[in-house]
Parts: C-alpha cells; sequence; structure tokens
C-alpha cells in the first residue's frame, strides 16, 4: 500500500521458530562435545596408563583436553570464510554430522593417542557455532537481537552443564547399573556418553536437512531485489519501502522479500544480511585491523579461556586426595558438581540476564559477570578446608551448589555479551568471517586453558613452596584472567552496545577511529 513510512508494528519481530530449533541445536551441541569428557577424562587418562604416576596424570589431561581447541583453532576461520561464500546451511549440517562421528570414535577409544586423534578430528569438524551467530545475527533485529542471544547463551551454556553431568552418570555403566553389564561397556567404558552426544548432533543435522532455510544472502540477489527488479513483498511481511527492513509474519521466517527464485531474503540487524553499504567485505586481516571487533573478540577468547581451564582444574582438583587440597571425587560426583548450576543458569539466562543487559548494555553487564567471577573463583578452593575439617558432605555439596549458582550467573553475562559484541561491531555482510575469526581466536585460547590448568596443578603439587604456590595457584590464575576481561571492556566504545543498523553502517565505517568510554 501507499505510505510506507508509517505502518510498521513497534513491537519485537518474532524470532524465526524451525531456524531457532537447529541453531540451538548447533549451540548446545558444541560445549557439550567439548566438556563432555571432563568427568571421566581423568580415569580414562590412566587407563591407558600413560601417566607414570598421579602427579602426571595432570598434564596428559591437558594434552587430550586441549587436543580439540587448538584443532578448532585452526578450522574456525576456514569455516567462517567458507560459510560467507556458499552459505550457512552447509556448513552447519557437515559440522553436525562431522562432530557426530568422532564422537563416536572418541568412545571407542582403546589408546591415548587414538584418543587424541578422535578428539583433533573434532575439533577440525566443528567450527559452526561462529557460523550459528552469523546466521543467528541474519535474522534478527534490534528489536529481538537481545532475547535471541540470551536465549543462545543459556542453550551455551546448558551444554557446559549437561555435557559433564551426561559424562559423569553415563560413563563405565557396566560397574554403575547392572542391566549394562555387558561385554562391550566393559571394554569401551566411555562410549556411552560419546553416543548420547553423538546423538544430539545426528538429531540437529536431521533438523537441519528439513528445517533449517538459507540465510546468507548473494550480494548480486541483494541488489536485484532493492534496485526494484522484484517489488514483491510476503503476506504479512509489513513494508520494505526504502528502509531494507520489514516485521515478521507469523510464519517461520523474520520477514522476507521472495525473488523470482523463490529464494527468501532474510532480514537481519542491518536489515538485510547482504547489504549493508558502509564498508568493504572484509578478509581475515581487515578484521584483524578493526579495533572494536578485535577487542570484542579478545573478550570473547578470554572468556572460552577461563571457562574451559576452570571446567578442566575442577575436575582434576576434585579428583584429587583430599592431602593434595582435594576433595577425593568419583567422576559421578564431578559430573554432577560441574551441572549443580543447572537451575541458576535458567533462571539467570532466561529471566535475569534480560533486564540487566537492558539497563546496562553488553559492555557494563559483561563486567559485572568478570566481577563476579573473580570472586567465585578465589572462593573454589577453599571449600577444601571444609573437606578436610571433615564437617560433612552435605556442607561441602551446599557450599559448591552455591558457588556454581553464582558462576552460572556471570557466565550467562560474559558468554552472551560476547556474542553480542562481537556481531555488533561488523557490518552484516562480514559477519560470518568475523565470527569465524572470533571463534577461531577463542578456540586457539580454550587450547591453552586445559593444558594449562593441567601442568600448573600438577606443578604445584610437586612444590614446597606453600601458598600461594599450592593447589589455590591456579585457581588464583583463573581468578587474574577474569581482572583482565573486567578491564578490556573499557576499550571499548558505546556505539558497539546496539546492532548496526544501515545508517549506523554508513556512519560508522569500518576502520574508525575508536572512542573508549
Amino acid at each position: 500500500g501507499g505510505g510506507g513510512s508509517a505502518d510498521v508494528d513497534e513491537g519485537p519481530t518474532p524470532l524465526p521458530v524451525r531456524q531457532m530449533i537447529v541453531l540451538t541445536v548447533v549451540v548446545f551441541s558444541e560445549p557439550m562435545n567439548l566438556v563432555i569428557l571432563f568427568p571421566f577424562v581423568v580415569f580414562m587418562v590412566e587407563g591407558f596408563g600413560v601417566a607414570k604416576n598421579e602427579e602426571q596424570v595432570g598434564f596428559y589431561v591437558g594434552i587430550i583436553a586441549s587436543s580439540f581447541a587448538v584443532a578448532q583453532f585452526l578450522s574456525s576461520m576456514p569455516w567462517g570464510w567458507l560459510s560467507d561464500r556458499v552459505g550457512r546451511k552447509p556448513i552447519l549440517l557437515s559440522g553436525l554430522l562431522g562432530s557426530a562421528i568422532a564422537m563416536l570414535v572418541f568412545g571407542l577409544s582403546t589408546s591415548y593417542y587414538m584418543a587424541i586423534a578422535a578428539r583433533v578430528c573434532a575439533g577440525l569438524l566443528n567450527g559452526n557455532i561462529g557460523v550459528a551467530k552469523s546466521s543467528l545475527g541474519e535474522i534478527t533485529d534490534k528489536t529481538n537481537q537481545s532475547k535471541a542471544f540470551s536465549v543462545f547463551g543459556f542453550v551455551f551454556g546448558l551444554g557446559f552443564i549437561v555435557g559433564p553431568f551426561l559424562g559423569g552418570v553415563l560413563s563405565n555403566p557396566a560397574e554403575k547399573y547392572s542391566f549394562m553389564d555387558v561385554g562391550f561397556f566393559r571394554s569401551y567404558p566411555y562410549f556411552l556418553p560419546c553416543l548420547v552426544s553423538a546423538c544430539v548432533s545426528l538429531f540437529g543435522f536431521v533438523a537441519g536437512l528439513f528445517l533449517l532455510e538459507e540465510t546468507l544472502v548473494k550480494e548480486e540477489e541483494a541488489e536485484e531485489v532493492f534496485s526494484g527488479e522484484h517489488e514483491s513483498v510476503t503476506a504479512g511481511a509489513g513494508e520494505v519501502a526504502g528502509k531494507g527492513a520489514s516485521k515478521a509474519t507469523e510464519s517461520d521466517t523474520v520477514g522476507g522479500v521472495p525473488g523470482s527464485s523463490g529464494k527468501r531474503l532474510s532480514y537481519g540487524s542491518a536489515g538485510v544480511s547482504a547489504r549493508s553499504s558502509g564498508g568493504p567485505k572484509l578478509t581475515m586481516w581487515g578484521l584483524l585491523k578493526h579495533p572494536p571487533f578485535m577487542t570484542s573478540a579478545m573478550c570473547y577468547a578470554l572468556v572460552g579461556f577461563v571457562t574451559i581451564m576452570f571446567d578442566e582444574l575442577f575436575s582434576i582438583w576434585a579428583a584429587s586426595s583430599g592431602s593434595d587440597g582435594g576433595l577425593d571425587f568419583s567422576e559421578d560426583s564431578i559430573g554432577l558438581a560441574l551441572s549443580s548450576g543447572g537451575v541458576a543458569l535458567l533462571v539467570s539466562q532466561l529471566l535475569l540476564f534480560p533486564p540487566v543487559n537492558k539497563a546496562a548494555g553488553p559492555r557494563r553487564t559483561y563486567q559485572i559477570g568478570s566481577f563476579l567471577l573473580v570472586l567465585m573463583y578465589l572462593a573454589f578452593p577453599q571449600v577444601s578446608h571444609v573437606h578436610n575439617k571433615g564437617v560433612g558432605s552435605p556442607y561441602v555439596w551446599a557450599i559448591l551448589i552455591v558457588l556454581f549458582s553464582v558462576r552460572s550467573f556471570a557466565n550467562a553475562c560474559v558468554f552472551t555479551c560476547s556474542f553480542l559484541l562481537i556481531n555488533n561491531s561488523v557490518e552484516p555482510r562480514n559477519l560470518g568471517t568475523a565470527n569465524g575469526v572470533g571463534q577461531m581466536l577463542a578456540a586457539g585460547a580454550r587450547a591453552g586453558g586445559p593444558f594449562l590448568a593441567g601442568a600448573l596443578f600438577s606443578w604445584s603439587l610437586s612444590t614446597d613452596l606453600g601458598w600461594p604456590i599450592d593447589y589455590q595457584f591456579t585457581f588464583m590464575v583463573c581468578a587474574c584472567g577474569c581482572v583482565v576481561m573486567f578491564l578490556l571492556v573499557f576499550v571499548l566504545p558505546r556505539w558497539i552496545d546496539r546492532p548496526f543498523s544501515l545508517s549506523e553502517a554508513e556512519r560508522v565505517p569500518i576502520g574508525r577511529d575508536v572512542e573508549p568510554v
């Protein structure tokens, strides 16, 4: 109709349900595949017989846990680059299928080096998280971006919680559950949790085949539409007018303009994913020279580094004897402890994070989470004193649940805000490459986390230097990482708190001088 300027509903754009289902499976499976081994990897390495004594176990565990992230570091950028050329859907589907196969091989590992090879393959085939975030950025706008990324943050954090729980409960089933006391599970005691993880990825693959729509719009197609060659607008999608933005229909799209080929052009945080005219399509090197993006990516990388380092550290520390400052935990107890913040994560991500982020913005919310993490990582090793005084297991568990619950809220803040900051730092045409580079940097940081945790903890036990160079030392390193996270945000400019729009893309070109706040 006429008068295209006014008749747009000011309510939030509905999220595309079918797209969100597949993308959330992708985001859930990546951290789950990463951490599902933590409750049992110490015992797995002991079974391989590569460590000569207990002090060396942490070193070998760190290597096997880091191999996934090292491989992901090498593959994330190529996957992101390729998704900008061939589309998001084929990359997401291939990643899900490859991850499933690699997890099955890991569960069947009979030697230390076979396990490392399986984890390397899993990392090489799993560059999906960056591509999924790019796709999400393309199907959201400023009215629903915070909500969509809050869901992403929740599911991402849930993967870190469900993974250890399944790894602890399902490992070594032949000894835990009489009906599973069969020869296969005695030969492969850690296959069952890997099988469940693989099934989640396979579910995402099958769902993606039928439900996932391509969100990347080739530039020539977008130019055709907006040059006036295609003027029809989907029913109920609102008016395109001259803005390149519309409201979603009640179906599974976030507004779209069908071309003559029937392909749907999705509207995202900048109108149309391929239409941003404020700057060039950047290479990886161009992004590395873009300060707002690099700072945002470093914020995300540090989150990944500290999180994975602590998860690995907790597993090694909790399995250690009380005389070494540990908790004498079994794999079941380790898995349950790492998962104990699950309810808090649900409440934090869906009820607490959105209003906090709306009031404070992504930068300040990230700092709130960083500050809380500093306090939590300094508090965790103090639980050992309670354990060694013999006051009773219920008191130890009560303290751990409180600490993990606060950590869940803090992680909800830093993870979700990391996603938002990266997506808001670049124009939509650069989302795939940007999230690929961001994921590459995060994977590189995570590669060092488990190894550093294992090496530092083993070293601290082998010295007689006393506090602070004792079992608490590695926890202090985690806390120092969070201090750096807190300080880094001060470099970011104000405009990064909101999504790009077309006008901002023209007003804030790539390479602009950063004005810290």
